[in-house]
Order: structure tokens, then sequence, then C-alpha cells
């Protein structure tokens, strides 16, 4: 149970903002709703790892209502970097007939980098993650553009609008020179 009221503790974090996928425009769309039935009905359709389960016996709550999805354990600011994600791993599982087997472990952010953790799959899918993983270093956590301060408390990525609003709580230092001007990084 304790996993549960985590899962909503983070769901209910995640609702900061809606986000409604556009598949003709292949991106994500900001609002100030929740993500709606609906919408996760499809979402778990199409990426069925994204729906939330016990991560020690696999199974879903009896009383799951579509309210939220693992989507939700992600900062608002790298959902649409994460389904890009979710988009990019689909053909992989596809062909190693694992898409409905494949699951996250876990999902967080830990020292500034959206961490995707799995159960098993394909090389190509652990790439493809890291390949993610990487890049959310440089993409704001709460608005999704490109990053250039970090903060020093909490080290989390974010671009110069959000690390204004944030400044007067929070000490923040150029981006490249944390990551010692790696370009790579």
């Amino acid at each position: 149970m304790g996993w549960m009221i985590g899962f909503v503790l983070g769901a209910a974090f995640g609702y900061a903002v809606c986000a409604i996928y556009s598949a003709e425009k292949d991106n994500i769309e900001r609002g100030d709703c929740m993500h709606t039935i609906e919408w996760n009905k499809d979402l778990i359709k199409r990426y069925p790892y994204l729906l939330p389960r016990n991560i020690f016996t696999d199974e879903v709550s009896e009383d799951y209502d579509y309210t939220w999805t693992r989507l939700d354990e992600i900062e608002d600011g790298w959902q649409d970097l994460f389904l890009k994600m979710c988009e990019e791993i689909r053909e992989p599982l596809i062909k190693a007939d694992y898409l409905d087997d494949f699951r996250f472990s876990q999902l967080k952010e830990k020292y500034g980098v959206m961490r995707c953790y799995c159960f098993g799959a394909p090389k190509e899918v652990h790439d493809i993650i890291n390949k993610y993983e990487q890049e959310s270093k440089r993409t704001c956590i709460q608005c999704g553009r490109n990053a250039a301060k970090i903060s020093t408390g909490w080290i989390s990525p974010y671009c110069l609008s959000c690390a204004k609003v944030l400044s007067e709580h929070m000490d923040f230092m150029d981006i490249n020179e944390w990551y010692g001007g790696n370009e790579d990084v």
C-alpha cells in the first residue's frame, strides 16, 4: 500500500498543469487542467508500460480509474521529452515482442537528471533511454525550454526565465560552469 500512496502523492504534484498530446502536432500543449481520463486511456493503449502497477506483483489496483498514469511521475518540464522517448522505444519493444511486458521500475529526478529505470529490455531501448536522460540535463525541469542555469541546492536544470522567477528562493549557477564546460554533458 505504501508504494500506491507514493504514486498517488507524486501524481497529485504532477497535476500542476495539464498536458494534452496532439498526434497531429506531435507535441505537448499545456493548460490549466488535469489529464482527462480519455487521454490517459489513449496514452496507456499506446504505451502500456505507463499503466500504474504494483512493482512487486505487477498487478493493477482494483480501484484504478485512469485519473493518472506513470507520466505524472515525471516533472512537468520533462513530460514532452519523456513522451518522445516513449514513442522512440515503442518500435524496438514491438520488434522484440516486449511492448506489453516492458515496465519502468522507477521514474524520478536525481541530481538534475530524469531517471528512467526499467526491468530488462533490449539494448537498443536502454540506449534510447540513456539518450533522453542525457538530454534532460539541459532541459528546464519546470517548463521544458533549454536550460541555462542549474540550482545549487536541490540540483535541477532551469531556463533563464524560470531561474529568474525562482532566484529569490534558490541559488543558481551557469549550467556550462556546472558541467565543467563539457558540451557533451
